[in-house]
């Protein structure tokens, strides 16, 4: 190759490109200083507002959480398992409760703070929970709390006291983990990257791992010690600025820290501001360098409409033909250069024409293996007991032997050719499925679907969505006979078994809620206790028999005269209770008149005289409890059973 030499020509190039780099070199230095000023005011607004961010994030997730609580706490179940210690029901709604609150952890305390059930997968011992300050105070105050606690792992504790006719009985305590996938969380909402320290220590960050962190522990005791300041730091090409942001402290009273880094774009923003200027000077230059260079205009032109010529041979693929030229100067280098570029393109078409075969016949060999591991899956989903189905773009792609033998299908292209997904015969609330598929609406835990025979069979489904977005598997398990259990029992705790009306149990929990109904909507009730007048003597007479069927009887007649939002249970014996909600004392007073006549006009049964009712009631007070309530309805009735019995009386 030629080599060429510098001619007048390309030194008064360089003479011209030399003064125009001796003219932009200040300007840089004066765009990249008034850059940073601006940048660096910019910068602690954004990473002022970033801290503020994170922190509302995080008062908002506590408040969730505490919330949360507070509503478990409200579950009537609970005060249940206090007096039952029921253990082992305990932990099975523990269990789900933790899935459903997606918390760590879930222990039931007593009145005295000792452990009456928590989650089985992480527990506390009894010696752990009585060192926990906020419990203590939490029980002092009468006050929901919350904590941090840094042991093996770091956890956000919330408490909710149980209440029981106005009385603390127990406290419902929550933890939450907070590690990396909190973290996360937050990367996602605020676009930084984050740390837990404590004492000086890195517990999680959304850094790689914590060797690949912009920061030493020198620093980080350095920010300890300077809560209002940040510094800059650098990892790889990537300036970061890092600042601590106080999170809270733990039982010790060790203060726990968010570190939070904002990438720093200046160095590569001030070079692109101060490159722009640059390009604008030395285009000015080459202007000039134009101007000097139309005497040579002509054989460069004819230069470059050669090399325009070979370009577009090579764009046509025709790699074949060569270029030269012999002019002893840059064009015969860039001439050399590009014939060679020409050669090495058409070695590589032919190599990407070898690899694109050998890669066929790999996605072929690929594609064989992936029909055989999903008959093979397809095997294994056919031995399972439960419904399984494969949904693509919301049509069913395959069922299981057992799904299509429940729906009585002989084959899959049957069943999937008559049903979408969404419409499988017998489905209860099938539009839920429709709007999960089609808006991605939370996918119902239960349902109820009629097989062939007309039975409705109780599922529990599971949702898997595919790495494919269109795609997913949903698993049907067959709950009935669990379900049926499960409402049998909860008959047999609410209901009473002679006149089917709820009992004291449920009667009781139902209270509590009207109760907090009136604290919240400032509305009014009625509580009325109904004792049927001689009853001894209609047993001692007619026999217990008979007394049970007079029982039957008026608790029908009680139930068709109160509305749908009233509440009615038998007390005991001869004692029937009805709360009227929302009403007002006219109102209820028109309602028992009724009643009263209605019990007294009826024929009760054929042969026994007619039984007659006293009526003892109250204006429900949302500072009353259950026992002053009913203490007060009580006095009204005796005043009743005093006036001559058969009578309606309101307390004083």
């Amino acid at each position: 190759m030629v080599q060429p030499s510098m001619s007048i020509r390309t030194k008064l190039i360089l003479l011209i490109l030399g003064t125009n780099i001796l003219l932009i070199l200040p300007m840089i230095y004066s765009i990249g200083h008034t850059t940073k000023k601006e940048f660096d005011t910019v910068l602690s607004y954004e990473l002022e507002q970033m801290q503020s961010l994170s922190q509302n994030i995080f008062n908002i997730n506590e408040h969730n959480e505490a919330i949360a609580t507070e509503q478990l706490a409200q579950d009537p179940r609970l005060l249940h398992f206090l007096s039952q210690n029921s253990k082992l029901v305990l932990e099975n709604v523990f269990r789900q409760e933790r899935r459903l609150m997606k918390c760590s952890l879930i222990v039931l305390l007593d009145d005295k703070g000792t452990i009456i059930g928590q989650t089985p997968e992480w527990k506390l011992s009894q010696k752990e929970v009585d060192a926990l300050s906020f419990v203590k105070k939490s029980y002092a105050l009468k006050t929901a709390q919350h904590g941090l606690l840094k042991k093996n792992s770091l956890l956000q504790y919330h408490t909710a006291l149980l209440y029981k006719k106005g009385t603390v009985v127990g406290m419902v305590l929550t933890a939450k983990l907070i590690d990396k996938a909190v973290l996360q969380a937050l990367k996602a909402n605020t676009d930084l990257e984050y740390a837990l320290v404590y004492k000086a220590r890195v517990l999680d960050t959304t850094f790689k791992d914590v060797f690949t962190l912009p920061f030493n522990h020198h620093q980080l005791e350095w920010l300890d010690m300077h809560p209002d300041e940040s510094l800059m730091t650098k990892m790889t090409d990537t300036h970061y600025v890092v600042s601590m942001h106080l999170l809270g402290t733990d039982e010790v009273k060790i203060p726990i820290y968010l570190l939070i880094a904002l990438k720093d774009t200046l160095p590569s923003e001030v070079l692109d501001k101060a490159f722009i200027n640059v390009v604008l000077i030395f285009f000015v230059a080459l202007l000039i360098i134009a101007i000097m260079a139309t005497l040579l205009s002509h054989q460069i032109y004819r230069m470059f409409s050669k090399f325009i010529a070979f370009t577009e041979q090579i764009k046509s693929g025709d790699y074949k033909s060569s270029i030269e030229f012999k002019t002893n100067d840059e064009f015969e280098v860039l001439a050399y250069n590009l014939d060679t570029m020409r050669v090495a393109i058409y070695e590589q078409e032919q190599r990407l024409r070898n690899y694109a075969t050998d890669l066929e016949k790999t996605i072929d060999k690929s594609t064989d293996k992936l029909h055989a591991q999903d008959s093979f899956l397809h095997t294994i989903f056919d031995l399972q007991e439960e419904l399984i189905f494969i949904i693509k773009n919301a049509e069913i792609d395959y069922a299981n032997r057992a799904a299509l033998k429940f729906f009585a299908y002989e084959g899959l292209l049957a069943f999937a050719s008559q049903k979408k997904f969404f419409k499988l015969p017998g489905m209860e609330r099938d539009e839920d499925f429709h709007h999960m598929l089609i808006n991605g609406a939370p996918f119902p835990n239960q349902v109820d679907i009629m097989d062939t025979n007309g039975e409705k069979t109780h599922f529990e489904v599971k949702f898997y969505p595919m790495i494919d977005q269109n795609t997913y598997i949903i698993v049907f398990n067959n709950i009935t006979v669990h379900q049926n259990e499960k409402e049998a029992l909860y008959q047999l705790a609410t209901i009473d078994s002679l006149t089917r009306l709820p009992n004291r149990f449920d009667f009781e929990n139902k209270f509590e809620y009207v109760r907090h109904q009136l604290l919240r909507s400032k509305l009014e009730a009625v509580l009325c206790i109904v004792d049927i007048d001689d009853f001894k003597k209609v047993n001692d007479t007619y026999g217990h028999l008979t007394g049970d069927k007079v029982l039957v009887k008026l608790a029908g007649l009680m139930t068709s005269s109160i509305r749908a939002s009233d509440l009615i249970a038998r007390w005991g014996g001869d004692e029937f209770v009805i709360v009227f909600y929302p009403t007002t004392v006219n109102n209820a007073f028109k309602i028992l008149k009724t009643l009263k006549e209605l019990i007294e006009e009826s024929d009760i049964y054929d042969d026994i005289p007619h039984i007659t009712c006293s009526f003892g009631a109250t204006v429900l007070r949302s500072d009353d409890d259950m026992n002053m309530s009913f203490k007060k309805a009580d006095e009204a009735l005796y005043r009743a059973k005093k006036r001559g019995k058969n009578w309606i009386c309101f307390s004083e």
